[in-house]
Formats: structure tokens, C-alpha cells, sequence
């Protein structure tokens, strides 16, 4: 679920945003999807994070204009709640944007703004009832097989109870981040 997906190749960036570890995976339920030009549907009914409870939903709408471009819109959630008696309750509710923009056939951008906050005993994120934003972006060069891409993002940590931030002491609240990538795309050739 969501624009991240397992494997780090797949996605934008090169580094995994803040909503990434709040989606599942994997989970089993069942999921009925519909297609009519330009617009894709997929609705799913599920457990969630592979919990046996069937309490998850989540819906991904994709509308695609005619030059190929997307605009996609996605939303998940746990309506009733999963119960395990051996760990505190929590909560978190988050947005995200992602956007890629290709310059030509060898340069192009991708960009992230999201925000997230967490609620109730649990630490799911920087400590119970912390919540946070992100900004990134990953320009990328691309020639035949061969890529190059840079990211820089700056995480804030808005709010922490009871929680660790960042620097050697724990009490920084914001994080700038600067990647490089590089490597070789392997395509199926055929002969």
C-alpha cells in the first residue's frame, strides 16, 4: 500500500519516507479492482499487518491523462483497531505528496513532502505522541543502463513525549540528510 514500495529500487527516492514503516505489506484479504480508461480503482479489505483480524481497508484511485502521465490518490486505514494485550495502544495519521517530473529522456526529479503524528502509549515513531514533517528531493541522471542520483531531505520533529530525537544526545528535533547512488539497471534483452 502507498507510493513506497518494498524494494528500494522501485521508488523515487533513494531513502524510505516517514510513512513507509506505518504501511503493511503484507496482509490477506481480498481486493477487487476495476479499470475503465483513464481511471484505475483497487479497494481491499484486509488484516492489516498480518494480524488475523480483518479490521484494515485501504482504496487507490489513478486517474492517467493522455500523455501518459498519473495523479494517484491513496488511502488506508484500521477502522476497529488491532487488539494485543501485550503491547501499549497507538495510533498514527499521516499524509503524504510524491511528485516526478523528467526533463527529457535522461534528467529528471522526484520530490516528497509528508507529515505524520502519532497518538495513545505506543512509540511509533520518535516517542509516544511525537509527530513530524519531511521534505526531500532526488534528481536523477539516467544514460542507457547506467543512473546517477543525489538526494537531500530534512526531517523536523514537530512534537516528542518521552522520546529520542536526533544528535549525539537525543535532543536535536531536526535531521538533514544527503545520499548518492549509483549503479547499473539490468534490462531483459532479447535476442
Amino acid at each position: 500500500m502507498g507510493a513506497e514500495y518494498s524494494f528500494t529500487f522501485e521508488n523515487f527516492n533513494i531513502q524510505r519516507g516517514l510513512l513507509w514503516n506505518q504501511e503493511n505489506d503484507v496482509t490477506k484479504g481480498i481486493q477487487l479492482d476495476f479499470s475503465k480508461d483513464p481511471w484505475t480503482v483497487s479497494v481491499s479489505w484486509n488484516d492489516g499487518f498480518y494480524t488475523d483480524q480483518y479490521t484494515s481497508a485501504s482504496v487507490l484511485i489513478t486517474y492517467t491523462f493522455k500523455n501518459k502521465d498519473t495523479l494517484t490518490a491513496v488511502a488506508m486505514g484500521n477502522y476497529f483497531g488491532t487488539v494485543h494485550h501485550w503491547t501499549p495502544s497507538g495510533s498514527t495519521i499521516g499524509a503524504a505528496m510524491l511528485a516526478k517530473y523528467s526533463f527529457n529522456d535522461e534528467i529528471s526529479c522526484s520530490g516528497r513532502l509528508e507529515a505524520i503524528s502519532s497518538s495513545g502509549r505506543a512509540n511509533l515513531l520518535y516517542g509516544p505522541r511525537s509527530s513530524a514533517w519531511s521534505i526531500t528531493i532526488t534528481p536523477t541522471y539516467q544514460k542507457g543502463i547506467f543512473f546517477f542520483r543525489t538526494e537531500g531531505s530534512y526531517l523536523s520533529i514537530i512534537s516528542v513525549e518521552n522520546g529520542f530525537m536526533f544528535g549525539r544526545h537525543g535532543r536535536k528535533n531536526n535531521q538533514t540528510r544527503l545520499f548518492v547512488e549509483s549503479g547499473v539497471i539490468f534490462k531483459n534483452f532479447r535476442h
